[in-house]
């Protein structure tokens, strides 16, 4: 495989980095070692916004659920603002007696701390909500824990765990779960395939990946930015090129600013 000069070396853009998806596409311009890179403030202003917990969603448990969708939706733009209402969903979910909710709402923060760079926690948790998840027979816990088992396992360095938990979470990903979450189970998928040398299987899953986020402008610039990066660490400098052209169309088209 190929050596990448480490000034290439970036985290993954499936909150498997201390930024989460905000990294540097490692192929603007490789002759020179200049990158481009996403700006966070624009597609922090574009992304959903974040729940008010108020009291109907304190007295419905279905409201509470809608909340938690919208949180963790929004992680992929500003993991950071999502904190405070995560905190409050889990309180609330305690007090509606809702344990499957008290644990969405654990497993989100897990992800959040995961993102903030604590491995340890990343890890410690996402085992605790697996073993729940299976007990109960969760689905939609049981795909998103191991996910971030996958990138525990992936920061650790353990490549061969964190493709056993990819391939158990893309398994149990529904078509009912929302098109950003299922994009990113198989970019989740795709990343540690490449790790493990499979370049075609990878490239395979960051197209359905791809597929699904057709219409989420930022789920998409995360999908690409890391086909780039993958396709410029394996020698193909010019699929890495055209991996940047579509992501420079997406954020003209929707007026997302990209730096460098």
């Amino acid at each position: 495989r190929r050596q990448v000069n480490p000034q290439w070396r970036r985290r993954a853009a499936d909150g498997g980095g201390v930024n989460g998806w905000q990294t540097v596409l490692a192929a603007q311009r490789p002759a020179d070692g200049l990158a481009a890179q996403l700006s966070a403030d624009g597609l922090a202003a574009q992304r959903p916004a974040l729940p008010s917990l108020a009291e109907d969603t304190a007295r419905n448990p279905a409201a509470l659920e809608a909340a938690l969708d919208l949180i963790e939706g929004s992680l992929l733009e500003d993991f950071r603002s999502a904190a405070p209402p995560t905190t409050e969903a889990e309180r609330i979910a305690t007090a509606l007696g809702r344990a499957d909710l008290v644990m969405r709402a654990r497993l989100i923060a897990a992800d959040i701390q995961g993102r903030r760079g604590d491995v340890a926690e990343l890890g410690r948790r996402g085992r605790i909500i697996n073993a729940w998840a299976y007990e109960h027979r969760h689905t939609y816990l049981i795909a998103r824990s191991h996910r971030l088992l996958s990138i525990f396992f992936r920061r650790i360095g353990d490549a061969g765990e964190a493709l056993a938990h990819a391939l158990r979470c893309v398994e149990h990903t529904t078509e009912d779960m929302a098109p950003r979450i299922r994009a990113g189970h198989y970019m989740t998928l795709a990343l540690v395939l490449d790790i493990n040398g499979s370049y075609s299987d990878a490239r395979e899953r960051f197209d359905t990946a791809l597929a699904i986020a057709q219409h989420d402008p930022a789920m998409s610039l995360a999908v690409l930015n890391n086909m780039a990066y993958t396709a410029y660490e394996i020698g193909d400098k010019d699929a890495a090129v055209g991996m940047v052209e579509r992501m420079r169309a997406i954020a003209r088209t929707h007026g997302v600013p990209l730096d460098g």
